[in-house]
């Protein structure tokens, strides 16, 4: 089931393939027979031209002459006599054929012979009439002078013999300029099949590219308003529809709803199975769309993993809940693409119309709010479009403003959490940790309030590298300061890890502030490596190479593989807060924390404690050979200065903790001995 645009803008089936090409074949054929007709008008009339122009010939003959001359006659012998008043009309008559006499001819060659002031036709027929008149005269005995008579026919005959002549001389020369015109006429006949060739060759020619035209012109169409990998509607075909159904829907009760459908962990799959596999799974799910909606239902792919769903007659969530449920349980599991089972699930957010909104932007932007919603919940999850949706997305846009302000205005600062070293009593390195001073709320705000809303905007790279350099600026002062060198150790987001343009950025920094390679420490999560595992490895060893510390941080709450942890070339190893704050009350983290410290002894890794905040707590790890330990029972996090001066005065605090540390290594050492002791004496008398 394929979607396209029709001219009306909104969406229907899309045409049958084979449509165009009749049409363009209908004008293939409209154009023979319009060539064929052409060619019979244009034959029929050269023949005609051909049979008629040749007739055109001498027409006047002798007998014109003879009346012509008659006429002369009998008006000069009524001239010559005195005329009674019953004779007047005759004479009338006579001068009205004598007008005839001033004829004027227009040759072939252009040239004028005489002046016509009446048809010939006409010419000769008053002449006819004349003629009884005249004889009439003559019978009746009228008086004439016979050598006037005499002297005006020879003078009439000899003009009627130029007469003659040079109508002759006229007839000739139209016969002769008639016969080259129709010579032409006869050349030009020969081209005719030619001409008749080409125009059916053109007309074929024509109707061919005109076809190609429609075909190219349909493939563009499709192109347009088509995905090219699913085959299914794009995101210009959507947005087309979906105005169209929007204004075809305002005003009526009619209603709809917009799904906005997204594809969790894509990029996982991208990564674990590669990019094919990937745009495979984009076309089986195309496919799913397109066996398993209605007709009325619309679906189209507005880019990368997410699809956009139409469904008509549908208020609320109740209508649909069968076809969310359908599409959920379908996108839920796995699907067999060539040898693989590749896993999938999806969030989808709705909106409704006109509820949730009655435009086309409204319903796009509560829908992509609902599909936040679902994404927040850890996806494979639905969320439907709610007010409060809108006030917490107007908070996140807000509080990205402030952070790019205070990026602007360099409020972010470090607390500083000393890492106090339990085998020489001593502070040998610092965690810088972020904070926020923000002048609206006149206070310190700390990360977790602000960190995820810069991780979605992109903005956790700028603060992080912010951060970055003004640890290494302070470590530098340090180092070359009273109090000696200091580790610092900065926590770098997952997101810098996904491209191995991170490791120059940090060199330049160093570079820039002149600190010590060997005096950074880099501390990521478990989740880079599952996310970014090669690429993470990369930057890894880049950054050892370099001399630079890499911890792995919050350990024990991810997916640790062991085998991805002997790959790496880390340097220590922090046990994550939740085991250390329930070990007083509960064995099984005691066992986690000892596995823990085994494992980073096995790997040849140092192991950090976070989150001592007990005497307990700091005895537990005294005893169970961790390397480091940090928390409020050391110091809570503070600023530069306050950090300083803390260093400065706590000779008496390390001496307590040595004294705290040397009692817990006894009493571990009296326990181990009494217990070895029971245990042999158990062996002896047991």
């Amino acid at each position: 089931m394929k979607w396209a645009l029709p001219k009306s803008g909104g969406m229907a089936r899309e045409s049958h393939p084979y449509r165009s090409y009749f049409g363009s074949m209908l004008f293939i054929g409209a154009s023979l027979i319009l060539t064929a007709i052409l060619i019979v008008l244009i034959w029929g009339t050269l023949n005609s031209v051909q049979v008629f122009l040749p007739r055109a010939d001498f027409v006047v003959t002798r007998d014109l002459q003879l009346m012509i001359r008659d006429v002369e006659r009998a008006k000069d012998a009524a001239q010559s006599l005195a005329i009674a008043p019953d004779n007047r009309e005759m004479l009338a008559r006579l001068e009205e054929a004598n007008d005839l006499l001033y004829i004027r001819f227009i040759r072939g060659d252009h040239r004028e012979v005489y002046e016509q002031s009446r048809t010939i036709s006409k010419m000769a027929d008053k002449l006819r009439a004349a003629i009884p008149v005249i004889d009439d005269m003559v019978g009746k005995g009228v008086p004439v002078d016979e050598l006037a008579i005499g002297n005006l026919s020879k003078t009439f005959a000899d003009a009627a013999v130029v007469f003659n002549r040079d109508y002759y001389l006229f007839g000739q020369s139209t016969s002769a300029f008639l016969e080259k015109q129709n010579a032409k006429i006869r050349e030009l006949a020969g081209y005719i099949p030619f001409a008749l060739a080409f125009l059916f060759v053109f007309s074929v020619a024509s109707a061919f590219l005109f076809h190609l035209r429609r075909k190219a012109l349909g493939r563009l169409s499709h192109i347009a308003w088509h995905d090219s990998l699913t085959e299914i509607t794009n995101r210009a075909g959507f947005v087309e529809h979906c105005q169209s159904l929007v204004r075809g829907a305002t005003g009526t009760s009619k209603t709809f709803a917009l799904i906005l459908i997204d594809l969790d962990r894509f990029k996982d799959v991208n990564d674990a199975y590669g990019h094919q596999i990937g745009d495979r799974l984009l076309q089986e799910i195309a496919r799913y769309f397109e066996r398993n909606t209605r007709a009325s239902d619309f679906v189209a792919r507005l880019g990368g993993d997410e699809f956009v769903m139409i469904i008509e007659d549908a208020a609320s969530i109740d209508d649909i809940a069968n076809h969310i449920n359908r599409l959920s349980r379908t996108l839920q599991g796995y699907i067999k693409i060539e040898r693989f089972n590749v896993p999938t699930s999806c969030s989808m957010g709705i909106s409704f119309f006109p509820k949730d909104a009655n435009n086309f932007n409204g319903l796009m932007r509560n829908a992509d709010l609902a599909l936040y919603e679902a994404k927040e919940r850890g996806g494979d999850s639905v969320a439907v479009y709610a007010p409060e949706l809108l006030d917490r997305h107007s908070s996140r846009i807000d509080l990205q403003q402030r952070l790019r302000e205070a990026l602007a205005r360099d409020e972010f600062l470090i607390a500083w959490q000393p890492q106090f070293d339990l085998r020489t009593g001593r502070i040998e390195s610092a965690e810088a940790l972020l904070r926020w001073r923000c002048p609206r709320e006149h206070r310190l705000i700390s990360p977790g309030e602000f960190i995820p809303t810069a991780e979605q905007s992109g903005l956790i790279k700028k603060i992080d590298m912010t951060i970055l350099e003004k640890a290494c600026w302070q470590g530098k002062a340090w180092e070359d300061g009273p109090l000696g060198p200091i580790r610092v150790a900065v926590n770098l987001s997952g997101h810098h890890f996904k491209s191995t343009s991170v490791v120059p950025r940090i060199l330049r920094i160093l570079a820039r502030t002149g600190l010590s390679p060997h005096l950074l420490e880099i501390e990521l999560t478990e989740n880079v490596f599952i996310e970014n595992h090669e690429v993470a490895t990369e930057i890894i060893k880049a950054l050892r190479a370099k001399g630079i510390h890499v911890a792995l941080d919050d350990f024990g709450t991810g997916y640790s593989n062991l085998t991805i942890l002997d790959d790496l070339p880390l340097t220590s190893l922090k046990i994550d807060r939740s085991f250390v704050s329930e070990l007083e009350d509960n064995p099984r983290k005691q066992t986690f924390i000892n596995m823990i410290i085994g494992l980073g002894r096995a790997l040849g890794l140092s192991v950090i404690a976070e989150g001592i905040e007990t005497w307990k707590q700091f005895e537990f790890f005294v005893g169970s050979d961790c390397d480091q330990i940090q928390g409020y029972l050391v110091s809570k996090p503070i600023e530069t200065e306050d950090f300083e001066a803390w260093m400065t005065a706590s000779d008496n605090l390390f001496t307590d903790f040595k004294v705290a540390a040397l009692d817990a290594i006894l009493k571990e050492a009296e326990h181990y001995r009494v217990a070895s002791e029971q245990k042999k004496a158990g062996r002896l008398f047991g």
